[in-house]
């Protein structure tokens, strides 16, 4: 994988393709049938179609549906004398576990400081491995709200030094829940006893104003120093810009505890439940509130936290009469606090400020990967956040996801209150609605713009529904993600599709079973212990019909979309075909009772509809996978009657010839077939002067003949037209039909029965087998031959990718700001798209916000910028691409001329079109007995228009002087234009929609906005990965 091109667009997934037997899924599907399902309570109906046609994939959640369900530590924040020192962990390496946990050089000097800091990490996460008996960070967080952070903090402990020995001299002996009644906030007090001096100590960890409050002194490595107003700005004003950056910080202090001897008693260690105190904050008062100044700024600091209250607060407790000893408390000030509760409160207080710790959620694994390839697939991520802009705002960069201006919606109300997400110029300049009783009337009156944007803050569970609900009124197919142990039962009932996914790993399996079955993907898996969180989760995602472990890709997601698509796409062209058949042979009857013909009997139509066709039909779903399918742009759920009358336009241009060469191959066997043989032009007035029902014998047999020569050619036909619609995004030069064995089968198995068929019917009959002109069986097996192979012939198996809002995806929202939403027209098959990737931008430089993305797009390799003077780097004698029967030929003549020319690969007249053009002219002459110079002219207007296509367009660019494009048709015409370099402006490649497909094209934008644009090779209209070098060598020699 390392050799992998990263930019390289036809690159697989980092996904492992897992194979299943045909026998396992039988497996599984007779158990579906036969076995009642009592662990997944899903609603399941429509699964493929609505996984086909799934236009938005929202998440509602972000811990364990789209990052990780832990916060990873980014930063370390220690004192550094009288300012701070921000030190940024490394990348863990699985291939070197012992490897530096610093990134940053010359972080060694602050050990002093970090070794206490460790300490406390190493107590408070369990450290894995290095302390065997006691319970994971992670474990511990599942069994209740004792932990205040669910992040571990091994690495740091490790990191610094300490070992399972080290943390063997240490014994916990009390741990202390630290709330405050009137806020959320809490921290973690735990008490430890060193095995060798005996000595208590207190370490903390939490929230990071609840620790500033709780200590009076700092340690900067060397000495202790008095945390007065400034310091605690300071780091309040970081703990304020974490928030903002959507980051969590969590703070730790410490502080020694000498206890008289014999006291120790206080301290009920055998306790496993935590101790819970209280603490008193009175900061109700915003008046009293101290603005401090600084030189980062002034900090609107609590009046809690201000060095005079926190001294106050130590002022307030009895002091020590007894000095006879080093101790903390004297007797009669344990006799005072009475109990342990009394005793940890007043001993989580006074104590030393060790530093922070930044968290942050990272995005898992390929999840920036996956939104950008459903851009590609036609599919818009929508992230809906319940934090504030700006915090929603730095998560979604994390994503991939735009974060300029106009790019995020609040979905809250207006309140007047100052919102602290909006303190950018650009956020105060959002023309976004805001609230979501908002946006309804924003679409009706200005644009579409909240359809486009893939960040919606400040957003509650019944904001998230209501706007779920305006994406389906406006056609779109809601695919929810959601987390399992969240309360999203509502939103995901009102999605059209709903995936829970697992937010931690295994949290519906105890600790000491042993599992003996695999897991099949269900909420519950046998043999597990069913806990209060896995029947929390099935009770939630009782309307999801898909459920996602914790470790599943979401490339599984994506690649259950490509199977519906595919699914879906072959049912549709197997319904198309058995409707196109249906209809076609009604209309040879139709057609048969205008011209006073019998029209074929009932059992003949019956083997047509009921075994011929539904047979080809079934082959139909046994198509090998379309690489293209996840680059079509799909349909929204109300352009489906639009196109209904281009759909019939298409269906009658498709099934005409059909219908036509049927009645042909008909009335030509039937007029050989009659024993007077009346001629052509005379045999609808021949039969409407007979009765049917009185024909003589031969007549009869006459009649059946011709009947079942129509039958055979229409079965064949059908045929023909089913290996036509096997690919909805190629033509059959680029997709052979013999790839699909299975319709290969099917194919030769009802021609041999249809003709089987034939033979038993008229094998006991006086039929002039011989008497059957050449002509008919011509018109009956090579007709099929005289149709167009082009895909513009071929669009009634394309027609789902027309409908109206077929726009690409993946243009920023600010780039189409109030531009009205337009329909699509058949007068108008080109259309104007956005460029295909935006760029992504780094973050800001914060201390907060380090983390940057790499470009979308690169420039390819080869075609690295050069002076001025040198050759742009083909090889002697030109390099050639050669794609799709087209060859694109780059030679760069001198160091300031460069020709690129484009020519189709095989030109001129087809034998095949020459022999069906000429059987089809002389059966017409033949049925019409017309003047033979009027056969002629079908082959005379065919050479006439072969001879004017274009076979060659070449580009000439020529340095700070301009280009010259060059069209040459087969019979030798040429054409020039020549532009001048002050009228480019730049070069651009765009995509447009082509004879019912999408191509990409090459094109001039001019400098006078007046002038409409120009585009290069528009009649071949190369792919995109020839018009690649063409754009950039014609951007190197015009604009270097």
């Amino acid at each position: 994988m390392a050799d992998i091109d990263e930019f390289d667009v036809d690159a697989l997934p980092p996904t492992k393709d897992v194979r299943v037997g045909i026998r396992d899924v039988v497996a599984h599907m007779r158990w579906m049938w036969t076995m009642c399902d009592h662990r997944n309570l899903s609603r399941s109906s429509n699964l493929a179609e609505t996984l086909g046609a799934i236009t938005v994939i929202c998440s509602i959640d972000k811990e364990g549906t789209i990052a990780e369900p832990v916060c990873t530590p980014e930063q370390i924040v220690v004192p550094d004398e009288q300012d701070y020192a921000v030190l940024d962990l490394a990348e863990p390496d699985l291939a070197e576990p012992q490897s530096g946990f610093i990134a940053d050089i010359g972080w060694q000097r602050f050990l002093p400081v970090l070794r206490p800091l460790a300490l406390a990490c190493a107590h408070d996460s369990g450290v894995c491995a290095m302390a065997p008996n006691s319970a994971h960070r992670r474990a511990r967080a599942l069994r209740g709200p004792t932990a205040t952070q669910t992040a571990c903090l091994c690495r740091v402990a490790r990191g610094v030094g300490f070992t399972s020995s080290d943390l063997a001299n240490y014994h916990v002996e009390r741990v202390a829940m630290v709330t405050a009644p009137k806020r959320s906030a809490s921290f973690v007090a735990t008490v430890v006893r060193t095995t060798d001096a005996q000595s208590l100590h207190v370490l903390s960890d939490g929230n990071v104003e609840l620790i500033l409050g709780a200590c009076l002194d700092y340690f900067d490595g060397t000495r202790v120093c008095a945390l007065d107003d400034r310091t605690v700005a300071m780091y309040y004003a970081l703990y304020l810009n974490a928030l903002q950056q959507d980051l969590q910080c969590l703070a730790y202090a410490y502080r020694p505890l000498r206890l008289p001897p014999n006291v120790e008693w206080l301290f009920d260690s055998s306790s496993k439940v935590p101790a819970r105190v209280e603490l008193r904050v009175d900061d109700e008062d915003e008046s009293q509130d101290q603005v401090v100044d600084d030189e980062f700024g002034s900090v609107d600091l609590p009046a809690h936290l201000t060095q005079a209250a926190r001294l106050a607060q130590l002022r307030a407790k009895p002091q020590v009469t007894d000095t006879s000893g080093d101790v903390d408390y004297s007797p009669d000030m344990l006799t005072h606090l009475a109990t342990e509760e009394n005793l940890l409160r007043d001993a989580v207080t006074e104590q030393i400020f060790l530093g922070l710790i930044t968290f942050t959620y990272e995005p898992k694994t390929d999840v920036c990967d996956f939104i950008e390839d459903l851009d590609i697939a036609g599919i818009r991520f929508v992230y809906f956040s319940a934090s504030g802009g700006r915090q929603s705002k730095s998560f979604a960069d994390r994503l991939g996801l735009e974060t300029d201006w106009n790019t995020c919606i609040l979905l809250s109300s207006a309140d007047g209150a100052q919102d602290i997400g909006y303190v950018e110029d650009h956020d105060i300049k959002a023309r976004l609605p805001r609230g979501i009783h908002n946006i309804r009337e924003h679409l009706r009156d200005v644009d579409d713009i909240p359809l486009q944007v893939s960040l919606f803050a400040e957003c509650t569970p019944s904001a998230t529904r209501e706007m779920i609900e305006i994406f389906q009124e406006n056609g779109e197919v809601v695919c929810c993600m959601g987390s399992a142990l969240a309360a999203n039962t509502l939103t995901f009932a009102v999605c059209d599709l709903a995936v829970g996914v697992e937010p931690i790993p295994h949290f519906n399996r105890a600790k000491d079973v042993l599992l003996d079955h695999e897991n099949d993907g269900s909420m519950s898996t046998p043999g597990a212990l069913v806990t209060q969180y896995a029947l929390g989760a099935a009770l939630t995602c009782i309307p999801c019909p898909l459920f996602l472990q914790h470790d599943t890709s979401l490339y599984t997601l994506m690649q259950v979309v490509s199977e519906a698509r595919w699914m879906v796409g072959c049912m549709q062209q197997a319904g198309l075909l058995l409707l196109l058949a249906c209809v076609s042979l009604a209309l040879v009857n139709l057609i048969a009772a205008w011209c006073l013909l019998p029209a074929l009997p009932g059992f003949m139509a019956m083997w047509v509809l009921w075994i011929a066709v539904p047979v080809l039909s079934a082959t139909l779903l046994f198509v090998p996978h379309d690489e293209s399918i996840m680059s079509t742009m799909p349909l929204k759920n109300h352009a489906h009657v639009s196109d209904m009358s281009r759909f019939s336009v298409y269906a009658v241009i498709r099934m005409a010839p059909v219908v036509a060469l049927t009645l042909v191959v008909y009335t030509s066997a039937l007029q050989s077939m009659l024993p007077l043989s009346p001629p052509l032009h005379s045999l609808s007035s021949t039969f409407s002067r007979l009765d049917w029902l009185h024909l003589t014998q031969d007549q009869q047999w006459a009649l059946l003949g011709a009947q079942t020569y129509a039958m055979v050619a229409f079965v064949f036909h059908a045929i023909c037209v089913s290996s036509t619609m096997m690919q909805r995004t190629r033509t059959l030069v680029e997709f052979v039909p013999v790839r699909n064995k299975v319709w290969v089968c099917g194919s030769f198995a009802c021609l041999a029965l249809t003709f089987a068929f034939a033979a038993l019917l008229l094998a006991f009959g006086r039929v002039r087998v011989d008497r059957v002109p050449w002509y008919t069986y011509a018109v009956a097996f090579a007709g099929p031959l005289a149709e167009d192979r082009e895909p513009s012939f071929l669009g009634i198996d394309r027609w789902p990718l027309l409908g109206r809002s077929q726009r690409r995806r993946d243009a920023s929202p600010h780039a189409i700001l109030h531009r009205p939403s337009q329909s699509f027209s058949v007068r108008n098959d080109w259309r104007q798209l956005r460029e295909s990737k935006h760029k992504r931008t780094s973050s800001s430089s914060s201390i907060f916000s380090k983390h940057t993305r790499r470009a979308s797009f690169a420039a390819p390799p080869t075609l690295e910028p050069q002076p001025c003077m040198d050759f742009i780097g083909y090889p002697p004698g030109g390099l050639e691409i050669q794609r799709s029967g087209l060859v694109l030929r780059c030679e760069q003549k001198s160091p300031d001329v460069c020709e690129y020319t484009v020519r189709r690969d095989a030109m001129g007249l087809r034998v095949s079109d020459i022999l069906a053009i000429a059987l089809v002219s002389w059966a017409a002459h033949v049925f019409f007995r017309g003047p033979l110079i009027f056969a002629c002219v079908p082959m005379l207007l065919y050479i006439v228009r072969s001879s004017l296509q274009v076979c060659q367009e070449s580009l000439t660019v020529v340095r700070n002087v301009g280009i010259q494009t060059s069209t040459t048709t087969v019979a030798g015409f040429r054409h020039t234009r020549s532009y001048e370099s002050q009228q480019i402006k730049d070069f651009i490649i765009h995509e447009a929609l082509q004879l019912l497909e999408y191509r990409y094209y090459m094109a001039i934008m001019p400098i006078d906005p007046s002038q409409k644009i120009v585009i290069m090779f528009p009649h071949l209209l190369p792919k995109l990965d020839e018009l690649l070098p063409v754009y950039h060598g014609t951007r190197m020699l015009l604009f270097s």
